[in-house]
């Protein structure tokens, strides 16, 4: 896996920046960012460090209090700002090196969302078959072509949906560890998420000045992150 720094100063406090959102955002990301870079992470546990980093750029002060449709329409809403702020084309670039390792995610039946909830039981979905090949289809279209705004959300949009059920289930404990049937793709969303979110981060950075919405501030913690941060690891 590839390491990525970025350039920001995130021990400085964030009153001296002019988005403190933004900041305490990045801030927030980078220091999992560091948590996920800093060892020989097990591939479950580096899946989550780098989950909470990309959570802690999209979520809101709500959080807490939406739902599951309600947060699937916020990331969807945080990846179209983050290409909409990609003036140079860094997530074309990214996606396109990262297209392998893209390729098998898509290509995993265990975390479309339509086939666990046809696993489940749930009426509706016994042709989910068919949406999974359209959907794949049209995002590796776009995977390939890769030459405009909507590619990029298009592929986005599907990888962070598969994404987002990977973390359900393992969260909810509903897939074990060292499974010979998910630790592949456990392994894979590792690494692309190690891949990309930093990449996310950078954007953010550079287009400071965009809103990017209130992040979660929970009073005492807010005021300690914004005063006092603790230095980044040498």
């Amino acid at each position: 896996m590839g390491t990525h720094r970025t350039h920001w100063d995130h021990a400085r406090p964030f009153k001296r920046q002019r988005n403190p959102n933004v900041g305490l955002r990045t801030y927030r990301a980078i220091s999992w960012l560091e948590c996920a870079q800093s060892g020989e992470h097990e591939a479950h546990a580096l899946f989550v460090f780098l989950w909470i980093a990309f959570n802690s750029t999209y979520g809101s002060r709500d959080a807490g209090d939406e739902s599951d449709r309600t947060e699937h329409a916020g990331i969807n809403a945080f990846l179209d700002e983050l290409v909409s702020a990609d003036a140079h084309g860094t997530l074309y670039v990214a996606l396109r090196s990262c297209s392998g390792v893209i390729r098998n995610l898509l290509d995993n039946k265990q975390i479309y969302w339509r086939n666990v909830r046809n696993q489940a039981g749930d009426r509706g979905y016994g042709d989910w078959q068919r949406w999974f090949r359209q959907e794949n289809n049209k995002t590796l279209r776009s995977l390939e072509r890769m030459s405009n705004p909507e590619h990029a959300k298009t592929v986005l949009a599907v990888v962070f949906d598969r994404l987002r059920t990977l973390r359900n289930l393992l969260i909810h404990g509903q897939i074990s560890w060292r499974s010979r049937v998910t630790d592949p793709v456990v392994d894979t969303a590792a690494r692309l998420l190690m891949e990309i979110v930093p990449v996310f981060v950078q954007l953010m950075i550079d287009n400071r000045d965009r809103v990017w919405g209130e992040p979660s501030t929970y009073p005492d913690i807010f005021r300690q992150e914004r005063i006092d941060p603790k230095p980044p690891s040498q």
